[in-house]
């Protein structure tokens, strides 16, 4: 052998030893894929990935645990893998009293639920409850002590609950809190405060009727031994007072 072929030869081996190992670790590598492929496969048939295990976290006051679970349960389709969580998820927020969920899974077959309630801002009537978007929904009436009850025609819910966060807002530098609100089937507003008064509004120009008692509310009261029963703020230019007492 010639010392050109020699050096050829020793050229050309290190390259094809590099192939080899390139081939070998692919075929390596393809081996372990196809190991894995094949044992989930297995598992997954053997049900080993069904969810077997339900978590529910979350203060649940007025949320029925019996319907939550009964959506739940209806709603679920496919293993941990395949289990469509946002249709989950929209099921449960379509429940009365749910204002969102967080689903989360675990390995190898458990969800974790996070339900928030939504909270009452008042008492709708005399048995139902108002959520902070208008909705009114029934529940336990236990939570209704220190709720201002507020009332109004069908389909007004939005409508009063609006309006008492204008006519909270403008009492509150009077120290006065709202008790009732109602809305007649006239569209006339009536307040009740905390301490008795009641404010007769109308139907027209009521935050400028509301901005008059504000600016007179101060004198009218100042070393007023009476109680302030009724104000009637529905005259253009005036107001009128019933004090205790009066006929």
């Amino acid at each position: 052998m010639s010392r050109k072929q020699a050096a050829s030869l020793r050229h050309h081996r290190p390259g094809r030893l590099v192939g080899w190992r390139i081939l070998a670790h692919s075929v390596l590598i393809a081996l372990l894929c196809l190991i894995v492929i094949g044992c989930v496969g297995y598992f997954r048939h053997s049900g080993y990935f069904q969810l077997r295990t339900i978590h529910i976290r979350g203060q649940l006051e007025q949320v029925d645990r019996a319907s939550l679970e009964a959506a739940l349960m209806g709603s679920i389709t496919g293993d941990f893998f395949t289990a469509q969580l946002g249709q989950v998820q929209q099921a449960l927020v379509e429940l009365p009293w749910v204002k969102h969920v967080v689903i989360r899974r675990e390995w190898p077959n458990v969800l974790r639920l996070t339900v928030e309630e939504n909270q009452a801002v008042a008492r709708w009537g005399k048995d139902a409850f108002l959520v902070s978007s208008g909705q009114v929904l029934r529940g336990s009436m236990v939570a209704a002590v220190g709720l201002p009850v507020l009332s109004g025609p069908e389909g007004s819910s939005s409508d009063v609950y609006h309006m008492y966060q204008v006519i909270a807002s403008q009492l509150s530098p009077l120290h006065l809190q709202v008790s009732q609100l109602i809305l007649d089937a006239h569209g006339e507003w009536r307040v009740v405060t905390q301490n008795g008064v009641v404010l007769s509004l109308g139907g027209q120009y009521v935050r400028e009727r509301l901005e008059r008692f504000v600016a007179l509310y101060p004198r009218l009261v100042v070393d007023r031994k009476q109680v302030m029963n009724k104000v009637d703020l529905r005259y253009r230019n005036g107001v009128a007072v019933q004090w205790g007492g009066d006929e």
